[in-house]
């Protein structure tokens, strides 16, 4: 039971990381993009393979937003996807929990 608690607890920190990351998206999309990075710029291959899950998923969907659609919907479609991250993540807790 320890193993899939474990795998239940990395999936939870990457998607936290993931809706942190997206309400950064949210707020400015340069720091997003500046953050992003800002990790990536010094590492090698393999640390930006390592960061990929923890911030690569929200900063590749948002730049595609934002490159798509206008400032006011990108935000709207941001915010979308925070909440259904967070929603993912209510759910985990459930799982976590019982």
């Amino acid at each position: 039971m320890g193993f899939l608690e474990t795998i239940y607890f990395v999936i939870g920190a990457i998607l936290f990381t993931n809706f942190f990351y997206a309400l950064l998206y949210l707020l400015s999309r340069s720091a997003g993009e500046w953050l992003f990075n800002g990790f990536c710029k010094y590492s090698d291959c393999l640390g930006g393979l390592l960061l990929f899950p923890l911030m690569g998923f929200t900063s590749v969907l948002a730049e595609h937003i934002y490159d798509r659609f206008n400032w006011f919907v990108a935000r709207l479609l941001i915010l979308l996807y925070a909440l259904l991250l967070l929603f993912i993540l209510f759910f985990l807790l459930i799982i976590l929990v019982s």
